[in-house]
């Protein structure tokens, strides 16, 4: 399994892009690009692995504490 923020720089790629009917979006994929709080999340993952990965494991030890 190959796990990274790649689906986040595909996202923002097409928006940028002017592409919006190239892949099926689902309200939550839409919300992604056009909440503000959530696109700005977005643009900082989509903009390297190293922010993502971070928050990652952060986010996954606290579920893995919770059990």
């Amino acid at each position: 399994m190959d796990f990274q923020s790649t689906y986040l720089r595909q996202q923002l790629l097409h928006l940028l892009a002017g592409e919006k009917e190239c892949l099926l979006k689902l309200p939550t994929d839409k919300a992604l690009i056009e909440d503000l709080v959530f696109r700005s999340l977005v643009e900082k993952y989509a903009a390297g692995d190293d922010a993502f990965f971070a928050n990652y494991v952060v986010s996954h030890m606290k579920l893995s504490k919770l059990g």
